[in-house]
């Protein structure tokens, strides 16, 4: 038996060739969990019906955030905490909440009431195109939403204003600022959203949901 095809040696390269594939494997996750994507708790319920508390989603990390999409973002400007506010505790610094995309940079926004009493929202985008809140999806079927009494509807109805759009008409509409989009929660009576904390800068978003 010549040395090469001995069984210690043979035993030797198939160590090797596991240890070298665990490897891999272990770069591989590093790389999805730090780069590409990672796993986010949803916590509290103001993504209901469609995601709700204690869920795990995964996050795209390099996606770019379009119109419907749902990401991940953090509530605070978390570089400000380096040497600021001191007194805040870890989770009221890095904070992060999971919404739904509705407006990107430079599109105008303005409410309209039906004749029952809801609010919806009108968004007219930079190239001056007109769009309803009809097109949301989860899992490849239409998003459903809250009625004003309770029950499930594919219409998102707004619920109210809140302070950044409560002003806003088609003629002096809110337009999103540069760098920023505008996210609401699909539960719109149960969220803080951008209705009260404004657009969110895109330096904040950790990624969109797959």
């Amino acid at each position: 038996m010549t040395e090469s095809n001995s069984p210690k040696l043979k035993r030797d390269r198939i160590i090797s060739a596991l240890l070298i594939s665990l490897l891999v494997i272990l770069v591989l996750a590093l790389f999805l969990k730090f780069i590409v994507v990672e796993p986010n708790y949803v916590s509290g319920e103001s993504m209901m019906p469609n995601f709700t508390d204690g869920e795990i989603t995964w996050v795209y990390k390099l996606a770019k955030p379009q119109r419907g999409d749902v990401v991940v973002f953090y509530r605070n400007d978390v570089n400000k905490f380096l040497g600021e506010f001191s007194f805040l505790t870890d989770k009221e610094k890095y904070e992060r909440l999971i919404k739904r995309v509705v407006a990107l940079e430079g599109d105008s926004l303005w409410t309209e009431q039906t004749v029952d009493g809801n609010w919806l929202l009108v968004i007219k985008t930079a190239d001056g195109e007109i769009l309803r809140e009809n097109y949301y999806e989860r899992n490849g079927k239409p998003a459903q939403f809250y009625d004003g009494a309770g029950k499930l509807t594919e219409t998102a109805y707004l619920y109210y204003p809140g302070s950044y759009l409560k002003d806003a008409t088609k003629y002096e509409p809110y337009v999103v600022p540069q760098g920023c989009i505008f996210v609401l929660g699909d539960n719109r009576g149960n969220s803080v959203d951008s209705r009260m904390i404004g657009a969110v800068p895109l330096s904040r978003v950790c990624g969109k949901v797959l």
